[in-house]
């Protein structure tokens, strides 16, 4: 779900154990012009949730900050959003706009 508000954009995700198949490769990068903020609640940090973010990261030419927080309306266990938000989007945030809560 994705909420808009004039300046901060939030993206409330779900978690599913169950596993889709991603092709990478289908991903395009294409800049964005106006994202400056962006909240993503219920990060589980699986394969498409980590993409996304990334995607964010690279994409989103003026963006001011970056919030990551694994708490969300839909709470899962056995999901470890934390280790791989550490693991694979801290090398990405070259601009240094990333909070992982």
């Amino acid at each position: 779900m994705l909420l808009v508000n004039d300046d901060i954009n939030f993206l409330q995700m779900y978690c599913s154990l169950n596993r889709c198949p991603l092709d990478l490769d289908d991903i395009v990068d294409q800049p964005h012009y106006h994202l400056k903020m962006v909240c993503i609640f219920g990060f589980c940090g699986n394969t498409g949730q980590v993409e996304l973010a990334k995607y964010i990261l690279r994409n989103a030419l003026i963006l001011d900050q970056m919030i990551i927080d694994r708490k969300g309306r839909y709470p899962l266990d056995g999901c470890f959003g934390r280790e791989e938000a550490d693991e694979k989007l801290v090398p990405e945030d070259m601009d240094g706009v990333l909070t992982i809560l």
